[in-house]
């Protein structure tokens, strides 16, 4: 894992247009633990969530002159994320990992994958309390549980998660609310 780069995502975007690979790494390394969550919380399957990942991410590199500096990198990302999960829960046929080698031989782009695994102590912790936070999640509709997704564990604005999922502020803050009185309603109340 390379060191953080304290350039903004329009400097590292302009940076890899201009040939530094380096650039490119930095944004996988500052997005890729965010998108990772993202996608496997809509999907709850890990290999599946690995594939739409790294399909997110190769469309993002395609395609990254499209970019505008003036929008967010980190909800234009998203936006790509999620209708890369939509698009390959409609086909139901995961983008297998030999796609990536044989579309970009010249590129390993493997080296720019951080290892996000935490401990093992942690993670049983961790895998407990995710266990129990996804029952309550998959009760949600769709729309809902990513709402919830994006705005409670990825800390996207209600504005930036009305860009991605291409709705106005007032759904999305009234999907939350609803999505949030739904979950209380079937929370484990304390003792």
């Amino acid at each position: 894992m390379a060191a953080p780069d304290a350039r903004t995502d329009a400097e590292l975007i302009k940076a890899f247009t201009k040939g530094e690979q380096e650039a490119l790494t930095q944004l996988v390394d500052r997005y890729l633990p965010a998108v990772f969550r993202f996608v496997v919380r809509m999907v709850c399957d890990a290999d599946l969530t690995r594939d739409i990942v790294q399909e997110s991410f190769i469309k993002a590199w395609r395609h990254l002159a499209s970019y505008r500096p003036q929008q967010s990198f980190k909800v234009w990302l998203f936006t790509i994320a999620k209708h890369t999960t939509i698009d390959t829960l409609r086909k139901k046929t995961p983008i297998t990992f030999s796609r990536l080698e044989q579309a970009y031989e010249d590129m390993d782009i493997t080296e720019t994958i951080v290892d996000t695994q935490p401990l093992i102590n942690e993670q049983l912790v961790q895998e407990e309390m995710e266990k129990e936070l996804f029952e309550y999640l998959n009760l949600l509709p769709a729309k809902a549980r990513s709402i919830m997704v994006m705005h409670e564990l990825e800390g996207l604005t209600f504005q930036e998660i009305g860009e991605v999922m291409g709705e106005s502020l007032n759904t999305v803050k009234s999907r939350h609310r609803r999505a949030l009185l739904f979950l209380q309603e079937r929370a484990p109340k304390s003792p």
